[in-house]
């Protein structure tokens, strides 16, 4: 399988959870491993109701299916821009060549080696969204209206929400562009109003596709830690910086994550957009020889657009739409704008190429001997820099480690800065051997300019002649891949998931005790959703949607050490601590030692479910004012922020209950009160949640405002908790509806033409 970052942490252990219910005959609905319990479907990431998810990891085992799967939607991303580019009339060498560039940029492969498959499985539907819009454009054609629908619907499934929103800004600008030139051409107003059909039925048609992922997506964003929408500080995190732009020459000037030498603000993959060193060139020759080509002119502008939106809070631009502009608000991270800047960078060279290997006149051979001279410039200049950077190499280390101390403001050599500071050796190799790299780009391009310019004869190979022209072809070609190549086959890495997921002593310990508990990890000693393999409960995870109420308890939980009193752990039904020191006046009981990982055993947990006589109604407020102070105790009294007559609830004490079946999906219990009391489960409050007492559906109360609580009479109950979300079955006809109309549509179209050909060919 790939390796490295989400895709062990977070991607292939949801995967293995979804596989593993579907083989017992279930959906995935609901996670209970990580989290205390979490909504799983109705995350988008998880991506549960993609197509080419479903065919692809049913066809190959999870381990494998992963790693194919990211190379697949690559393979794709390169395939929908190449028809995309030969559909607006770029020749097959230089749609092959934007479609290398887009396929192997650093964008797509740095985010590969991050892990990040939904990005992957997102970005490559926005070629083939365009090339439908194209031809629905050029047809004046419902019918490709609906078509575009379907790419739109895919992106969406795909499980990444902010580069479908990203994409769909390129769907809106697209057609605003072209009304544009069609008003400024012809005045023909009625065709605008065409086009606006053609998009409101793509819109409507992708975001049926999509309901059964839509409508329980957007169910949990109502109730995550991001509703009602994020600070500018938190959505312009990871906004890129503007002296990261040489790293469009020198992609490891900060270092390289691969090499741990990698020295910035931010992660490498979320600011990378290196597309090689000919591509810029190609790409300054289409901007300036054909500028005049309405998609130059509009990938040009999307290009300068995307890369000032990328640096959200260096531009002022970001705050407006921001302010203004729903959406903006709800994803960080501005810097996944360089999606588009790739995207369109790439497009543009293919018309850079377009340009380079046509017919070219008196006055385009000078004005390109020019720019070649201003390369041999260039490259005059590189040799100085390396040689001054060489022969100063002390000086400029002494002047980069003052730097990094100023920077996090120490005077000492605090473990931050030591750390730091050990890379800046590595760093200033990164950054030599970069300098010597571009000096070999800028040769090689040079030499492929001259090429291009002078007249070559044919070449002859075993009786077969080479044109020059397509030795041209093939060298740039070869070039470009290779550029690339060079640069981003170290970002492909694999490991065996074996290794990933082997189960050291402390994994076997916890496996072996922990049923029926949970265990909180305090040190993070288990990586963020291992817990999701191995089988365990953790009251915590990896998800950037935590739900806002569960988020407040969570952030409760007591000191460890010289603190005796954990209510939080309690209530959670936290059994084990793990931990990586050792905890001193805890209350915690030491059961494991080995390798200096500790486990620790809460002896005053509380079951996974219990009846609780005595009921506090509070504000949301007090509530979690309550949790905090030090007096707390979860068995006094319920707390609940409903109204509740509390008139016959007025014991004391609680009691455990019998948990007969337990089941991501579902939760039987049995229960025999003396008197009327309160049902407490330790598991996540969420409004899509039913529950049944003795077959009849009763009300749900939010218990210490995450878990969740029923009333009880007295006497003896089977009480079933079921998730099963109205949102998902709401959305699941409104998909179904959808496939049928486009199926019964297409299904007519191919009709009608079948019928046309036959009564031409009768003719």
């Amino acid at each position: 399988m790939v390796y490295f970052r989400d895709t062990s942490r977070q991607f292939y252990p949801w995967r293995f959870f979804a596989e593993s219910m579907f083989a017992e005959g279930q959906l995935p609905l609901w996670i209970p491993n990580a989290f205390s319990g979490a909504p799983f479907v109705a995350n988008m990431q998880t991506a549960i109701f993609y197509p080419l998810n479903a065919a692809i990891f049913a066809v190959f085992p999870t381990t494998l299916a992963l790693g194919y799967s990211f190379f697949f939607h690559i393979f794709l991303a390169g395939l929908f821009m190449y028809l995309f580019l030969r559909y607006i009339k770029l020749d097959r060498f230089c749609a092959f060549l934007s479609s290398i560039i887009f396929m192997y940029s650093g964008f797509l492969i740095a985010h590969t080696y991050a892990g990040h498959y939904s990005i992957i499985t997102s970005v490559c539907w926005l070629p083939l969204t365009l090339l439908l819009f194209e031809m629905a454009l050029r047809k004046k054609s419902l019918f490709y209206g609906l078509l575009i629908g379907i790419p739109i619907g895919l992106q969406l499934l795909a499980g990444h929400a902010q580069i479908s929103f990203y994409s769909l800004i390129v769907v809106g600008l697209y057609f605003l562009f072209r009304s544009f030139l069609f008003v400024k051409e012809s005045k023909d107003y009625k065709r605008v109003s065409k086009l606006l059909l053609i998009l409101a039925l793509a819109l409507g048609v992708g975001i049926s596709l999509a309901a059964i992922q839509l409508l329980p997506s957007f169910e949990l964003s109502q109730h995550v830690t991001r509703a009602g929408g994020a600070s500018y500080e938190f959505v312009t995190s990871y906004s890129f910086p503007p002296h990261n732009l040489i790293t469009t020459i020198l992609p490891n000037f900060y270092g390289n994550p691969v090499e741990g030498s990698y020295l910035n603000v931010w992660n490498y993959w979320e600011l990378c957009l290196y597309i090689g060193i000919l591509a810029l060139i190609l790409i300054s020759f289409a901007i300036y020889f054909k500028r005049k080509n309405k998609y130059v002119l509009f990938f040009t502008g999307l290009a300068i657009l995307s890369l000032l939106l990328a640096m959200g809070k260096n531009t002022s631009l970001y705050w407006i739409l921001w302010k203004f502009v729903p959406g903006f608000d709800m994803f960080r991270v501005p810097a996944r704008f360089l999606f588009l800047f790739t995207f369109s960078a790439s497009i543009l060279a293919g018309f850079g190429f377009s340009f380079l290997r046509g017919k070219l006149s008196v006055q385009e051979r000078e004005k390109l001997w020019k720019f070649i001279k201003i390369l041999i410039g260039i490259n005059i200049l590189l040799v100085f820099i390396i040689g001054t950077t060489y022969i100063a190499r002390d000086q400029i280390i002494y002047f980069a480690k003052n730097i990094i101390l100023q920077s996090y403001q120490v005077s000492d050599h605090s473990i931050l800065s030591i750390e730091t500071l050990q890379k800046i050796d590595l760093v200033y190799a990164s950054i030599i051997n970069g300098l010597l790299i571009l000096l070999a780009l800028v040769i090689g391009s040079i030499i492929i300019l001259t090429f291009r310019i002078k007249k070559i004869k044919p070449l002859k190979l075993k009786n077969l002649n080479i044109k020059p022209e397509n030795i041209f072809k093939i060298a740039v070609i070869l070039f470009i891949l290779s550029n690339l190549w060079f640069y981003n086959n170290s970002f492909i890495i694999t490991k065996n998931s074996q290794e990933i997921y082997s189960e050291p002593d402390y994994i076997v310990f916890l496996k072996d005790n922990s049923e029926g508990f949970r265990y909180y990890d305090a040190d993070e000693n288990i990586l963020d959703n291992f817990q999701i393999i191995y089988g365990i409960h953790h009251i915590n995870g990896y998800d950037p949607l935590m739900l806002t109420n569960y988020d407040q308890v969570f952030t409760s939980i007591h000191n460890l050490s010289d603190n005796q009193h954990h209510p939080i752990l309690n209530l959670l039904n936290v059994k084990y601590i793990l931990t990586s020191t050792q905890l001193n006046n805890s209350g915690f009981k030491l059961v494991f030692d080995n390798n200096d990982t500790y486990i620790y055993e809460n002896e005053q947990v509380l079951p996974r479910a219990f009846v609780i006589y005595n009921v506090t109604v509070s504000s949301e407020a007090e509530i979690l004012q309550t949790l905090k102070t030090d007096s707390f105790n979860p068995i006094d009294a319920l707390l609940t922020d409903k109204n509740i007559d509390t008139t016959t609830h007025n014991g004391t004490g609680f009691e455990s209950v019998e948990i007969t079946k337990y089941s991501p999906n579902e939760i039987i219990l049995k229960t025999n009160l003396a008197q009327p009391g309160f049902l407490v489960l330790s598991e996540v409050f969420y409004p899509e949640w039913n529950v049944y007492v003795d077959g009849k559906q009763q009300e749900i109360y939010p218990a210490y405002r995450a878990l969740r609580a029923i009333s009880l009479d007295a006497g003896s109950h089977v009480v079933k908790f079921s998730y099963d979300p109205s949102s998902l079955m709401m959305g699941f006809y409104i998909t179904l509806f959808a496939i049928i109309f486009i199926a019964i549509i297409i299904g007519i179209k191919l009709i009608i033409h079948f019928n046309v050909l036959h009564l031409i060919k009768r003719k």
